[in-house]
């Protein structure tokens, strides 16, 4: 089993497939985006993160993508 797929972040989520990946990519480069995050928890997460310390949300971090 790939690290992804056993780590806490990605445990029992339904993650995008490539189609709908690049159809995103796609849809952000034509409207002459810069950054494309898709979804709102990803995108209040990026948010938030302007306002926590460098450290706590690297300990975040470690404990969502480390294994079980």
């Amino acid at each position: 089993m790939h690290k992804q797929q056993t780590a806490l972040l990605f445990k029992d989520k339904k993650l995008p497939t490539a189609v709908e990946v690049a159809e995103k990519g796609f849809e952000a480069m034509m409207s002459r985006k810069q950054v494309a995050v898709p979804g709102y928890m990803n995108n209040f997460l990026l948010f938030i993160q302007r306002f926590t310390p460098r450290k706590l949300v690297t300990n975040i971090t470690r404990v969502l993508t480390s294994e079980d």
